[in-house]
């Protein structure tokens, strides 16, 4: 395809300057246009902070009234005084004797040959007093020899008067309870 221009050079300049300058008009236009909506934005934008600004330092006052109240002072003295109990109860707790264990211990150590009258334990020397009779010297030793080679038990003690008669012996054994039991 031929192209042929039958403008002359003057025309020619002419028109293309007023292409160019509405080109650049047009660049113009867009540029304020541009603007404008950014600066509509931004204004949006700022509108916008405001008002959650504004609800946020409602919710603030909000919570420090209520964190300062005396309703709320009186839910953290609960709190505390719930801790406190709750330190004490794991404390003791932690220090507590298990009898039921000690007793199933006891019963197992305990042969038909001896029987037993009384039981009686003090939780606070960590003691147990152990009252029956035996039948032999024998089995007695043997009991007292059972309690020794217990985890539960430490310290047994069996003094040796109940020791003189060969048969039918009434004792007192009395044994220290082992940190295993705590």
């Amino acid at each position: 395809m031929i192209t042929i221009n039958l403008l002359p050079k003057r025309f020619k300049k002419r028109a293309d300057l007023e292409r160019i300058n509405v080109s650049i008009i047009v660049m113009f236009i867009l540029l304020f246009v541009i603007v404008g909506l950014t600066i509509e934005l931004l204004f949006a934008t700022k509108k916008f902070l405001s008002a959650n600004i504004e609800t946020l330092e409602s919710q603030q006052q909000a919570y420090e009234d209520f964190f300062t109240s005396d309703i709320n002072q009186d839910i953290n003295n609960k709190v505390a005084k719930t801790n406190q109990l709750a330190m004490q109860i794991d404390k003791i707790q932690t220090n507590r004797t298990s009898w039921s264990e000690l007793l199933a211990e006891l019963a197992t150590l305990t042969p038909p040959e001896i029987k037993l009258t009384n039981i009686s334990g003090d939780t606070l020397e960590k003691s147990i007093k152990v009252n029956g009779t035996a039948q032999t010297r024998v089995r007695l030793l043997d009991y007292t020899e059972n309690l020794e080679n217990s985890d539960h038990f430490d310290s047994v003690d069996l003094p040796s008067s109940y020791l003189s008669s060969p048969t039918d012996i009434s004792f007192e054994i009395t044994a220290n309870l082992s940190q295993a039991t705590d």
